[in-house]
């Protein structure tokens, strides 16, 4: 017997359907009965994590572009690739471009690489920076090696090294060693620079020797001016060959063999006082009645408010103004006043040595006579072996 059932299979039951490992949400199976899923919201970087990220992005970009810089100059790409690869790690907003990368999906695995890779690039640079010193050759220098200057050589050598002289003195020799000069020698220029007085710098010599070297292929160059005032100089021994590094010599030039003497055997004490500026001007304050001459006065400073060179012989009174600084008790500055003759040479006319007192600002020396017109000059010169001599030069002309 045949049973024909129509439609007679019951619709299971929940209870009867199948029972499934895990939660529905992993199948797709109905995924159609409930419609597009919204996407999930992104895991956030924590705040810290963050903050890291940031603070390596700096140092990233700037080895960039230090990177950059050495491929600009032929040092190499490899710094700029490290650089960039560190940046691209690290930088918040590349931060779509690292997605596209499992690995860099996770922050902590971002800041490793990025920590590796600006190192690899500090490396690189260090490594670019060694080869680049290693290709330098080691060229010893071309110069001039233990510079004499004299004023009495022997068999065209000086006898020592002086940087003391007297304002009669003719000629200054100078003589040194040549170092590493080629076959043919560099031309050498002297120059020198001359300062009567701090606020006062002028250069009086520059001359270029085509041929600076003697027969024994020593250095032998000759410094002989017109005149040689008293003050302080700087000598310079330049070159425009290749390599040449310039010597520097410093000499003082006082009025009388005796100042030097008394200073290169320090028989003068070393004094802590400076001259800071040395002036010159008409002191009005003396009346206009002619005094008596050589009759110096001392004052209370004052100062001169302006710095002159030229004067008219109705002039009375001279004022020479030393601006002092960090005087002390005991300490003695001088004050020497000299007329040039008509044949050149320089008469002392007056002489004064006055006792300085501690933190004293300045000091004024004023000279009161009948000026002839003419050349004349005052030096003012510390009792002292580690000072310079200053020097003011004034003009006095016939008054109308």
């Amino acid at each position: 017997m045949i049973f024909v059932l129509k439609n007679a299979m019951p619709h299971p039951s929940d209870s009867d359907q199948p029972k499934r490992m895990f939660p529905n949400e992993f199948y797709d199976d109905q995924a159609g009965d409930s419609g597009p899923r919204p996407p999930k919201p992104p895991k956030k970087t924590g705040t810290i994590t963050l903050v890291f990220l940031i603070l390596l992005s700096i140092p990233a970009i700037l080895i960039s572009l230090v990177g950059l810089v050495f491929l600009v100059t032929d040092q190499g790409i490899v710094p700029l690739l490290l650089g960039l690869l560190a940046v691209l790690m690290v930088f918040p907003g590349l931060r779509n471009v690292r997605d596209r990368l499992p690995p860099l999906r996770i922050p902590v695995l971002n800041m490793f690489f990025s920590v590796v890779l600006m190192f690899a690039s500090l490396l690189a640079i260090g490594a670019s920076e060694l080869e680049e010193a290693a290709q330098v050759p080691d060229v010893p220098p071309v110069t001039v090696a233990d510079v004499q200057l004299c004023t009495q050589p022997v068999e065209d050598t000086c006898d020592g090294d002086y940087n003391l002289f007297t304002r009669d003195s003719e000629t200054i020799y100078i003589v040194g060693t040549p170092e590493n000069f080629a076959a043919e020698p560099p031309p050498i220029t002297l120059e020198v620079d001359y300062t009567p007085r701090p606020e006062q710098t002028e250069q009086v010599k520059s001359e270029t020797f085509s041929s600076p070297l003697d027969e024994a292929g020593a250095l032998a160059l000759t410094y002989a001016p017109e005149t040689l005032p008293v003050g302080s100089y700087e000598l310079r021994l330049t070159s425009d060959g290749e390599g040449f590094e310039p010597v520097t010599k410093t000499f003082d030039v006082w009025p009388s063999a005796d100042w030097v003497e008394a200073i290169a055997n320090h028989t003068k004490p070393e004094v802590s006082t400076e001259i800071k500026t040395f002036k010159l001007c008409i002191d009005e304050q003396v009346e206009t009645e002619p005094p008596p001459t050589d009759a110096p006065t001392t004052g209370q400073y004052t100062g001169c408010a302006v710095d002159q060179s030229e004067f008219t012989s109705d002039v009375t009174a001279l004022k020479a103004d030393a601006d002092l600084e960090d005087a002390q008790e005991g300490e003695q500055l001088t004050f020497l006043w000299f007329y040039q003759t008509s044949d050149g040479t320089w008469e002392e006319i007056n002489t004064n040595t006055v006792d300085l007192q501690r933190s004293l600002d300045g000091f004024l020396f004023t000279l009161q006579g009948d000026f002839t017109p003419g050349e004349y000059e005052v030096l003012a010169l510390l009792e002292a072996h580690n000072r310079h001599p200053l020097r003011h030069s004034f003009t006095i002309t016939k008054s109308e």
